[in-house]
């Protein structure tokens, strides 16, 4: 079986042909990568991408805490409002990603009992992030208000 790729530059699309029919499973990590939101099942061995190709494939990291924060939600879903931080990647891979809050950027903590905060890394699709055995670390500022009810 031959696949053959053609990248159009002007429309940033692929078109993938092949001398069979072929698909490609919905929780391929290649979708995305690819523009393929709905069409993976080809239609006379030919499939068009339906969005544009996005090669970075990791846009940020996630800060993430076991606090509502009412900030923003990752995952249209589910609607996780555990987001802290989101924190852009804009390294090459396997380089060291460091992020500086330079906007005194808050986050407000729905929540009058404040016993511990567990922190998690994932990316913008929600999936924990392996860093291979890294370490990372972060700076926290608390500021506390008088909790209205």
């Amino acid at each position: 079986t031959n696949l053959v790729f053609v990248y159009n530059i002007i429309t940033n699309k692929f078109v993938i042909t092949c001398n069979a029919d072929f698909s490609i499973l919905d929780t391929s990590s290649c979708l995305k990568i690819l523009g393929i939101k709905n069409n993976l099942t080809s239609l006379d061995k030919i499939i068009v991408s339906d969005g544009i190709v996005n090669l970075l494939n990791k846009m940020c990291i996630c800060l993430h805490s076991n606090l509502q924060t009412g900030n923003i939600s990752t995952n249209d879903d589910k609607f996780d409002y555990t987001v802290i931080a989101s924190i852009p990647v804009n390294t090459q891979p396997y380089s060291l990603i460091s992020y500086t809050n330079v906007g005194n950027t808050k986050s407000c903590l729905y929540s009058n009992i404040l016993s511990y905060i567990k922190f998690q890394l994932k990316d913008q699709d929600g999936n924990f992030i392996d860093l291979n055995g890294c370490d990372w670390s972060c700076v926290i500022q608390l500021e506390v208000y008088k909790f209205v009810e």
